[in-house]
C-alpha cells in the first residue's frame, strides 16, 4: 500500500512537471510567434502578448485611414493615396499609452506624443513613390518592437514611363485617370484592379495619386483670378448606374484643395428643366470657374421634335454658391433635334438613344459662350450663353464652314478654342489614325481660314482623348481609350515633330483625358 502510495505520488509529480514544461514552452513559443487569423493578400500575419500588444492603433497618413491590432508583429498594407509635394500630416492614436519608455517612428523620423489625446503625430515629406519604396512604421519599448510597412504605390498600379526630352522649358505636370479593360465581365470579375487618378512630373514620377474601386476620372487642377486652386476628378456612383438608366457614368464630382483635401462634392440640383429623381453629375465633362461655381452637364431623357421620338438631351447646368444660376437643355433648340447621327453611330444608352452624345464642355475664352462637342454626330456646336441659341456648327450633316480642304473629322472628343481664335479638337477618326487639329476660324464668314495636323500617323484611341496647347510653344495629345499603341499621351511641338511621350507596357491600360499645367 505504501509502495503503492510512493509510486502513485511519484507518477503525478512526473506528470505535473511535464505539464509545466510543455505550457512553459507553449508559452515561449506564442510568445514569440503566435499564427493569427489576419491574412491580407494571402499573407499570415503573426501576433505577440508582451508589454506592447492590446492597443488599437488609429493612424492616418494623410488621407489614408486605418486601425491596427499593436499585437501584431509585423503587418504589410497599401495605401490608396500618397503625395510629395507636399507636407503629409501623421497621426497615430492609441487606444491606452504605451509603457515608458517606448519610441514611435516612421521612415526613422521620431513622432511627438501628446499625452492629453494618447496622440504621435508628425509631418513628412515623401521624396519618391513606389513599389519597393515602403512608409515603415516602427515601435519600440526596450527589446520589444513592431514593424508595420505600407507601400506607397499599389502593387497594381500601372507602370508608366516617359520616353524622349524631359526639359520642357518650364517644369510641367501632367494630370489624368488609369484604369484597366477587361475582355468580358467575367475577366473583370475574376481580377482585382483599382481605378486611378495620377499627377505626374515631366519624368513620369507618380506625385500624387489616388485608388479607388469605382471608376474615377477627368482629374485636373484649377485656378481662378482670385488665386483660388485646388483639383477635381469625377467619381462614380456604382450603386446607381444601371444598364437602363440614361446615360454611361453617373456620379459627383469631388473637389479638392491644394492640399488634396476633399471640399466639396457636386451634381445637378433639381429644376423644373431638369427633374430627375436622383440628381447625379454625368463623367464626361466639368469646369471649374471659381471657388464654389461649377458647370456640369448631363444626359435626360426629352422629346426630340423633328422625330417625334424619345431620345436622350443634353442638359448644362450652371451652380454658384449652391444656386442654379444658369441652365440649358440641347431638346429646346431645332438645331440639336435634326443633327443626324455618323452613319451606324447611334449608340443605345439604356432603352432610348442617344443621338448628340455631347462628350465635352468649354469656354470660349473670346466672348464666354459655350462649345459643345457632340461625338455621335461628329459635330462641334458653338451656343450663345445669353439667349442659348446655336451661333455656329461646324462638321457633321450640318455644318456651315467653308473647311477650306479639311478631310472631315468624326467621333471626336475634346474642343476647346484658344485666345487666338484657333479651336484645338481631338479627332478620333475611327478607321484611321487619330489627329489634333489646330482650326484657324473666321467665326463671321463661317470659314475655315487654315488648319494644322498635329499626328504621327501612328496612334489611333477608339473613344476618349484630348488635346491641349502648352507653353503656347507646344500640343499635348492624350490618345485616350483602346488604343493602336502603348503610348497614353505625346508632347509635341509646333511643327508636329514629338518631344516626349509617356509609355506603358500594358495596351489595356486607359486613360480619359491628359491636362498639364506648370503646377
Amino acid at each position: 500500500m505504501t509502495s503503492y502510495s510512493f509510486i502513485r505520488k511519484n507518477n503525478i509529480i512526473i506528470i505535473i512537471s511535464i505539464l509545466l514544461v510543455i505550457s512553459l514552452l507553449t508559452n515561449v513559443f506564442y510568445y514569440n510567434k503566435t499564427k493569427n487569423i489576419y491574412k491580407n493578400n494571402s499573407t499570415e500575419f503573426y501576433s505577440i502578448s508582451d508589454d506592447l500588444s492590446e492597443r488599437i492603433l488609429d493612424i492616418s497618413i494623410g488621407n489614408n485611414t486605418m486601425k491596427l491590432n499593436s499585437s501584431l508583429l509585423t503587418y504589410d498594407s497599401e495605401l490608396s493615396e500618397a503625395y510629395t509635394d507636399k507636407d503629409t500630416p501623421i497621426n497615430i492614436k492609441i487606444s491606452n499609452p504605451f509603457p515608458d519608455p517606448t519610441i514611435v517612428s516612421l521612415n526613422d523620423k521620431e513622432l511627438e506624443y501628446s499625452k492629453n489625446d494618447n496622440t504621435y503625430h508628425t509631418k513628412i515629406r515623401l521624396d519618391s513613390l513606389g513599389k519597393e519604396k515602403p512608409l515603415i512604421l516602427k515601435i519600440k519599448h526596450k527589446k520589444q518592437e513592431r514593424e508595420y510597412k505600407f507601400k506607397t504605390i499599389p502593387d497594381d498600379f500601372p507602370s508608366v514611363n516617359s520616353v524622349g526630352d524631359n526639359n520642357i522649358d518650364k517644369k510641367m505636370f501632367y494630370y489624368t485617370n488609369l484604369d484597366k479593360t477587361f475582355l468580358n465581365d467575367q475577366e473583370k470579375d475574376n481580377k482585382h484592379s483599382k481605378n486611378y487618378i495620377v499627377k505626374y512630373d515631366n519624368n513620369a514620377r507618380v506625385v500624387f495619386y489616388k485608388a479607388d474601386n469605382h471608376r474615377i476620372s477627368n482629374f485636373n487642377r484649377w485656378e481662378d483670378k482670385k488665386g483660388n486652386e485646388g483639383y477635381y476628378y469625377f467619381q462614380e456612383d456604382k450603386n446607381s448606374t444601371s444598364v437602363n438608366e440614361k446615360s454611361y457614368l453617373k456620379g459627383k464630382y469631388i473637389i479638392l484643395d491644394d492640399n488634396y483635401n476633399k471640399v466639396d462634392e457636386v451634381v445637378p440640383q433639381v429644376t423644373n428643366k431638369y427633374a430627375e429623381p436622383v440628381p447625379r453629375a454625368e463623367s464626361h465633362d466639368f469646369i471649374v470657374l471659381g471657388k464654389n461655381h461649377y458647370l456640369m452637364m448631363d444626359y435626360v431623357s426629352a422629346l426630340n421634335s423633328s422625330t417625334n421620338t424619345a431620345g436622350e438631351a443634353t442638359y448644362l447646368q450652371e451652380q454658384k454658391n449652391g444656386e442654379v444660376v444658369w441652365e440649358w437643355l440641347s431638346s429646346d433648340h431645332e438645331l440639336f433635334n435634326s443633327l443626324e447621327p455618323y452613319p451606324g453611330n447611334a449608340i443605345k444608352t439604356g432603352y432610348s438613344t442617344d443621338n448628340l452624345h455631347t462628350n465635352s464642355i468649354s469656354i470660349d475664352p473670346n466672348d464666354n459662350n459655350i462649345i459643345l462637342s457632340n461625338r455621335n454626330v461628329s459635330t462641334i456646336v458653338k451656343i450663345d450663353k445669353t439667349t442659348g441659341e446655336p451661333i455656329w456648327c461646324l462638321g457633321g450633316t450640318h455644318n456651315q464652314f467653308d473647311m477650306n480642304g479639311l478631310d472631315d473629322f468624326n467621333y471626336q472628343h475634346d474642343a476647346t478654342m484658344n485666345t487666338n481664335g484657333e479651336l484645338l479638337l481631338y479627332d478620333n477618326g475611327n478607321g484611321r489614325p487619330s489627329r489634333g487639329l489646330i482650326l484657324k476660324m473666321d467665326e463671321k464668314n463661317k470659314k475655315i481660314v487654315s488648319y494644322k495636323e498635329i499626328k504621327d500617323d501612328v496612334q489611333s484611341g477608339i473613344y476618349t482623348g484630348s488635346i491641349q496647347e502648352l507653353l503656347d510653344k507646344y500640343y499635348l495629345i492624350g490618345w485616350g481609350t483602346q488604343r493602336s499603341e502603348n503610348t497614353l499621351m505625346t508632347v509635341f511641338d509646333k511643327e508636329n515633330s514629338s518631344i516626349k511621350s509617356f509609355v506603358t507596357n500594358d495596351n489595356t491600360i486607359n486613360t480619359y483625358r491628359f491636362y498639364a499645367h506648370e503646377k
